[in-house]
């Protein structure tokens, strides 16, 4: 799975959470990179908006061209919020 893949995701889930109120939405983008075989680094939350760091690990031997194994994402509500 990717690092992308998996910061994607956590992003969106940490944003659902904080749109809900949740007291710890990050609690939430921690179990879904681990789901996704990847490590939750960094969590910012601001209102609805989640900014979050996912590292997943990158295969050593022949296959150090994959990429870098850390990627950022946001998610947060459009303009016209969650439904």
């Amino acid at each position: 799975r990717s690092a992308a893949a998996a910061a994607d995701l956590a992003a969106l889930a940490v944003a659902r959470q904080a749109s809900r109120g949740a007291p710890d939405p990050c609690d939430i983008g921690h179990r879904v990179a681990t789901a996704n075989d990847g490590r939750l680094t960094d969590c910012v939350v601001v209102g609805h908006d989640a900014e979050v760091v996912v590292e997943v690990a990158t295969p050593d031997g022949p296959y150090r061209w994959v990429p870098d194994g850390r990627r950022r994402a946001r998610a947060g509500p459009s303009s016209g919020g969650y439904r």
